[in-house]
């Protein structure tokens, strides 16, 4: 058994010294190896702070894990490349919405931006506070998925579902009041600059 492969062992147990030894081997090399991806400080620590908790959270079954050191850095890469897709989908968006905005102007604009927040209120009005609130918390506040699930003590799987519910909710309500455009601006409401 090679040193990770005790590692994993001890902290499969939940041995707190193992999670420190872990994380002191490969923190600098992690947050080095994800900036390099990112190049953003702030994302960088995010990330790899997301990744040690999962590796914390998920101990149980590092045990069968092999190489521990492949296993946190793949968990490093998918998470980058999860945000960098999403970075990039809303990026887009912003810029379509930013676009659809100046048209918005002219007085032939199908909706204001206070009619579509009056219309989504409406559409929310219609779910459970339950579903409301994972909403507001992740769109207008821009929590992540753990962070709410932490604030609302409920499981990250359930924190997801809400939010595919809802948005597939709103789409049908808002589908018939606007065009194409402003369905787009539901994925950008968490980052409204």
């Amino acid at each position: 058994m090679n040193d990770e492969q005790a590692i994993g062992q001890r902290l499969s147990a939940g041995d707190t010294a193992a999670f420190k030894a872990l994380y002191d081997i490969y923190f600098d090399r992690l947050a080095a190896f994800v900036f390099k991806l990112c190049k953003l400080e702030s994302v960088t620590e995010d990330i790899v702070q997301e990744v040690f908790l999962k590796v914390w959270l998920r101990r149980e079954g590092l045990a069968q894990v092999l190489n521990l050191e492949s296993y946190i850095f793949s968990m490093a890469h998918n998470r980058v490349m999860d945000y960098l897709r999403t970075l990039n989908r809303e990026t887009r968006l912003r810029e379509h919405i930013a676009r659809q905005e100046t048209l918005s102007d002219k007085p032939e604009a199908p909706l204001h931006l206070k009619e579509l927040q009056h219309l989504i209120n409406i559409a929310l009005a219609e779910l459970s506070p339950q579903k409301q609130q994972v909403f507001r918390l992740s769109k207008q506040q821009g929590l992540s998925h753990d962070e709410i699930a932490a604030e609302m003590g409920l499981a990250k799987s359930t924190v997801k579902n809400h939010l595919s519910e809802t948005l597939r909710h709103l789409y049908r309500f808002m589908g018939p009041h606007t065009g194409p455009e402003v369905l787009l601006l539901l994925f950008v409401l968490r980052h409204p600059h």
